[in-house]
């Protein structure tokens, strides 16, 4: 089940460096991942923002937020590439239970 939707926030401000790799991939790269993977919602939110974030909203209900703040434009890319590939299921740690009946001498 992949993300219905990818709401992405950054603040429009210049002076902030840490959304510039946001605003990167949003001037450059948002357009080229929409028309790669035409299954997912891409919203663009231009507000004020201390932390630029992404939120995978899945059909199942699940949503996921993912701070993107100080990340080039690659690395955001590469952030919605997985985020765009997972279930959207949680993920839960099996751990598998040891028993041993040896002693010690």
């Amino acid at each position: 089940m992949h993300p219905e939707s990818l709401p992405t926030k950054c603040s429009a401000k210049r002076g902030g460096s840490s959304s510039l790799g946001a605003r990167e991939f949003i001037e450059e790269g948002v357009v080229d991942f929409a028309k790669n993977n035409p299954g997912t919602v891409v919203y663009v939110s231009s507000q004020f923002c201390r932390i630029p974030t992404i939120v995978a909203e899945y059909l199942n209900g699940n949503v996921k937020e993912e701070a993107i703040i100080s990340k080039t434009s690659q690395q955001i890319v590469e952030l919605i590439t997985k985020l765009t590939n997972q279930p959207g299921l949680d993920i839960i740690r099996i751990r598998k239970p040891i028993h041993t009946d040896t002693l010690l001498p």
